[in-house]
């Protein structure tokens, strides 16, 4: 039984909640997703947050309610893509818990979010995306005790292999 939150990190389309909905499942965790917790603290959606005050805005409201989801009993906690972007998130993952990255090529993670208009940085444009994407990796891969590259692995051979990483870890 795990004492700690998993953290899963990760670009758009990583798999962070699919992922983690199925790591929940198999160490008998609850899961949390950051961005649906922050949708209904807040009573509105993530794309109106963007869209009437901004990105900064969101992100402020990312970090209160990571913060929140910390203290609470062990989690297995989806992240939003953009969470790295601010250091305080990082160390509070970090001392509450593991950060696994889960890392894939940007032509993966473009091909999977595309077109999916739910999500307030899609519309920005592949280029936009990419820069986004080529900005948070470091970000990503330093913040991580463990980075699992997805590449050509199905969602549940992904989980055996955390499930088997953290087994030898603990």
């Amino acid at each position: 039984m795990l004492r700690k939150h998993i953290y899963l990190i990760g670009f758009m389309g990583a798999g962070k909640t699919t992922i983690g909905k199925q790591l929940a499942q198999k160490f008998n965790l609850p899961f949390v997703d950051v961005d649906q917790f922050v949708e209904e603290r807040e009573g509105i959606s993530i794309a109106d947050i963007f869209e009437r005050e901004g990105e900064a805005s969101f992100r402020l409201r990312e970090t209160k309610s990571l913060q929140q989801l910390s203290d609470c009993s062990p989690s297995i906690i989806s992240t939003g893509g953009g969470i790295v972007e601010r250091q305080e998130n990082i160390d509070e993952m970090k001392h509450h818990g593991q950060v696994i990255y889960l890392s894939a090529s940007f032509a993966t993670l473009y091909e999977r979010v595309a077109d999916d208009t739910t999500r307030p940085l899609t519309s920005a444009g592949k280029s936009t995306l990419h820069e986004r994407f080529q900005m948070r990796e470091a970000y990503y891969e330093n913040a991580a005790d463990l980075v699992v590259d997805t590449e050509g692995r199905s969602i549940s051979e992904t989980c055996d292999f955390i499930v088997e990483q953290l087994g030898n870890n603990s």
